[in-house]
């Protein structure tokens, strides 16, 4: 009896973990989203493609991840986008990246 009120318990724990795991990653998407939303769909679009005021289409950007965090860092004076590394905090930075990313289709 004890034994199985341990592995329900365990199973249990392993359950809620990895839900909370999952959580996180959920939120930590949203945030990008939102970001996202707020600094960039006025050039970008929502889905990366709009290309207003000489915006590029990240729906089929060649960046990698470090490039694609160079450059919203620094933005592209020649090409009007701001630059948000000093706008933004480093995890907020990482998020919008990883959100940018996703939107490049593969």
């Amino acid at each position: 009896m004890k034994n199985n009120l341990f592995i329900l318990s365990l199973l249990a724990l392993t359950f809620l973990t990895c839900e909370t795991a999952e959580n996180k990653n959920s939120q930590v998407a949203n945030q990008g989203q939102l970001l996202f939303e707020k600094n960039c769909t006025i050039c970008h679009g929502k889905d990366g493609k709009l290309k207003a005021s000489g915006a590029l289409d990240l729906s089929i950007s060649k960046l990698s991840p470090e490039e694609t965090l160079l450059a919203i860092i620094n933005g592209s004076p020649q090409k009007g986008m701001p630059a948000y590394g000093a706008r933004l905090k480093q995890e907020e930075l990482n998020q919008l990246r990883d959100y940018v990313q996703g939107l490049i289709v593969k």
